[in-house]
């Protein structure tokens, strides 16, 4: 815009001020009013004798800056320069305002677009109005009388050229956004692309946390701080809770020494006695107590903390006093098992643990709702050539090696008998001590491993690449198995109970099994494929029937005999078994059948023969040492009507089209493989007819109920009984009658069956995992039983 001279601006306030006189006469309405310099006003229906007066404002006094406050929002050159004008029209002194628009004219000197025009309105409003210019005359229309503000208008700013800056990136990290590589111009602050294009943003939003898996609780002990259950973000290294809400710490601080004994809710101070890596003893002397009393255990400066313990006969299960005792001793005792509270010094004191020459007490337990009783120490820390025995300090009597329960010594690569009968530790590692007193004075060592997560095992041999699948099973809850196991643990083990009870209530209790024909010099051990952790010889926990047949030499299980060996492993113990189930040569191949591994040894010309009974698809494969799959090729003269193959991941299994009675024959050598029909179901005799029946199973207490089943409204491949009430641990099965005295029973589950709901247990059953009412039909093509809730 081209710079307007301000003499201008000035001459036309100074020409607005003058006075106007009104044009006509008498009291008729005037058409206008105007002055001797040439302003004018047309219309507004003024009388005669009417007077149009103006003034300027000055702009810094208070009334100027009012009037300029009203057009702050308005977009003119606050910087240049500006006049502000008030202008009334009087009659006879009085204030009057036009009866509808005016029309106000000046002469001018110069063009509209060099100048604004404001009106403040007599209610504080602003409005701008639109000046015309024309043959020198400025004019306007406006139907009110106020103040008015001529102003500049804002100076137009100069073309603009960007100046590109380029700014690096940044990666987005999980506590920091990041940056996108752009260019910068500092006179506008735009940013841009590569190619030079707008961008509203170069913000990269953070990312993701990387939480890993769960890091599962631990409580605190005396010794060692706990955790809560948490994730640990991989990039940051920020701790998060089970929710994923971030916390400044995991740790669970380690429990305080200072303990009170309350007796009815009354607390006293335990005096500590003493504490190493493996036991804290507290004490107190002169306690009065009743029968009836209630003892509970807190911290001493905090009531509210309580602690669970066990006790001794004196203390029954529910913390009441069983006998009374005006100046009984008390002893509190903690080893890494827990806490064992003991009333009057009545219990038998006379058993130690003697390690190395120094003797230790050890700590009796009654184990609950069983009268057996024994002495333990929990966890020692037992390093290579240890060695230790049990010492009855009242009788004299020593107990070692040759004391230990017949079905402990089996752990011979753990531990040897010393030259005096004591135990030696060969294998450094944590073990649980127990000395049972009740009558027999034997000795149980076990070794303690915490839990290990995980979906899938395998049984590996050293040097070869992959390893054979273990078969899981999970033992649902309730059932006679579940509860025997579980008893184990409470009962029979002294060591890692709660972190075992634990992991067996949040995952369930799963085992994982195979039968393996190895041959001697094989070494092997388990590997966890979710965690790819291996299992070493140091988790062998039983051996039974192995003696002389294997032996622990590193982290693997060395075979030393030929045999067929059963392998089991717990995840919630951490540990696994083995058995030698024959001492037969054993086999150089398997055949995998439907997922079943069959030992097989081959005769003097590479041959092995096998007859079984093949349903429709019933798949075979072949597989090596090593599980290394073999060739698998069909013989020409075979009819191959009968089986189709198929390959991937260079592994051949062959399909049996029909089912049927099978005899089979496979060279190791060529991989040439020969089926031939043994027999084959007959088609169904149209004169026979059939019943089916529902047969349920309680394992429990023998119990037999058997419901008949129906056909099926809407498909006739269907029987179904509804409404059946299972309970869990239930077995359940189908059984089909035919007039010709057959009957065959099923337990294959339909596709889609909820596996919470059902399984199917040991290729013998169908076992309910959940308690409810359900609906079982049975697929009379596909030989399928389905259970779903009922409806």
């Amino acid at each position: 815009m081209k710079k307007r001279s301000f003499l201008v601006l000035l001459l036309l306030c100074i020409s607005l001020v003058l006075s106007l006189t009104a044009c006509g006469g008498g009291e008729g309405t005037l058409e206008s009013l105007q002055n001797e310099y040439g302003f004018t006003v047309e219309g507004g229906g003024f009388k005669e004798g009417t007077l149009l007066v103006s003034r300027v404002i000055e702009a810094a006094s208070e009334e100027g800056r009012s009037a300029l406050a009203a057009i702050a929002d308005k977009a003119y050159n606050k910087e240049g320069a500006l006049c502000i004008f008030d202008i009334k029209v009087t009659k006879d002194g009085t204030e009057v305002q036009p009866s509808g628009k005016v029309k106000v004219s000046a002469p001018f000197d110069g063009t509209a677009e060099g100048y604004l025009l404001f009106h403040v309105k007599a209610d504080g409003s602003a409005e701008t109005l639109m000046p015309t210019v024309k043959d020198g005359r400025i004019s306007f229309e406006t139907d009110s009388f106020s103040y008015f503000i001529v102003a500049e208008p804002e100076p137009e700013a100069p073309p603009h050229t960007h100046t590109y800056t380029r700014v690096d990136g940044k990666a987005a990290t999980c506590t920091e956004e990041g940056i996108l590589a752009h260019y910068l111009c500092e006179g506008c602050g735009g940013i841009f692309n590569d190619n030079y294009e707008v961008l509203t943003s170069a913000v990269i939003a953070k990312s993701a946390h990387a939480y890993g898996a769960m890091y599962y609780a631990n409580n605190a002990s005396f010794w060692e701080d706990g955790n809560i259950a948490y994730y640990q973000c991989e990039g940051c290294d920020g701790y998060f809770d089970e929710q994923y809400h971030a916390v400044a710490t995991v740790t669970i601080p380690k429990l305080s020494t200072n303990i009170s004994i309350c007796v009815n809710g009354t607390p006293t101070a335990l005096t500590l006695d003493a504490k190493d890596e493996s036991h804290v003893l507290w004490s107190l002397s002169g306690l009065s107590v009743e029968k009836g009393d209630v003892i509970t255990l807190c911290a001493t400066d905090d009531a509210s903390i309580r602690y669970e313990y066990f006790a001794d006969g004196n203390v029954g299960t529910d913390g009441k006093i069983l006998t009374t005792a005006a100046d009984a001793e008390v002893t509190l005792y903690a080893t890494p098992n827990g806490l064992m509270l003991s009333i009057s010094g009545y219990r038998y004191e006379g058993v130690v643990i003697e390690i190395n020459g120094v003797q230790y007490p050890m700590h009796f337990v009654t184990y609950s709702n069983e009268e057996t009783t024994a002495y333990i120490y929990g966890y020692v820390n037992f390093a290579v050539g240890d060695r230790f025995v049990i010492v009855d300090n009242v009788s004299g009597t020593v107990y070692g090696y040759d004391d230990l329960i017949a079905d402990y010594k089996y752990n011979t690569w753990d531990f040897h008998r010393g030259t005096d009968g004591e135990i030696v530790i060969d294998y450094a590692a944590r073990y649980g001590v127990e000395f049972d007193t009740d009558g027999n004075g034997q000795l149980y060592l076990t070794k303690v491993f915490a839990p290990l997560d995980g979906a899938s095992y395998e049984l590996v041999t050293e040097g070869a690449e992959d390893g054979t699948p273990m078969m899981g099973m999970r033992i649902p809850a309730g059932t006679e198995e579940y509860e025997a196991v579980l008893w184990y643990f409470k009962h029979e083990t002294v060591t890692n109970v709660s972190d075992i009870l634990s992991y067996v209530d949040a995952k369930g209790l799963y085992v994982y099994s195979l039968n393996a024909a190895l041959t001697a010099g094989t070494r092997f051990r388990l590997e966890n494929l979710t965690a790819s952790v291996f299992i070493g010889g140091e988790h062998l926990a039983d051996s039974c029937g192995t003696e002389g047949a294997i032996t622990v030499d590193g982290d693997y299980i060395e075979v030393l005999e030929d045999g067929e060996y059963f392998v089991i492993y717990l995840p919630a113990y951490n540990v696994f078994a083995v058995e030698r189930l024959s001492s037969e040569p054993a086999a150089s191949i398997s055949m995998l059948l439907d997922g079943d591994f069959i030992p097989l040894i081959p005769d003097a010309d590479g041959n092995v023969f096998y007859t079984l009974t093949a349903e429709e698809n019933t798949s075979i494969s072949f597989l090596g040492a090593g599980s290394s799959p073999l060739p698998l090729v069909l013989d020409a003269e075979m009819d191959s009507s009968l089986v189709r193959l198929y390959t991937e991941s260079g592994v051949t299994v062959a399909y049996i089209i029909r089912a049927g009675e099978y005899s089979l024959v496979y060279n190791v050598n060529s991989g040439n493989f020969y089926i031939e029909a043994a027999g084959g179901t007959p088609p169904p005799d149209p004169s026979v007819t059939y019943m089916y029946f529902v047969g349920i199973i309680d394992m429990a207490s023998g119990g037999n109920n058997t419901l008949m089943m129906s056909r099926d409204d809407t498909n006739g491949d269907l029987y179904v009984k509804t409404g059946i009430e299972i309970t869990a641990g239930q077995m359940v099965m189908v059984v089909v009658v035919g007039t010709d005295n057959s009957d065959e029973t099923y337990y294959a589950l339909a596709e889609g069956t909820d596996p919470a709901i059902a399984s199917v247990f040991m290729d013998m059953a169908i076992l309910i995992n959940v308690t409810g009412t359900y609906d079982v039909s049975f697929d009379t093509v596909s030989k399928t039983v389905g259970i779903v809730p009922a409806t």
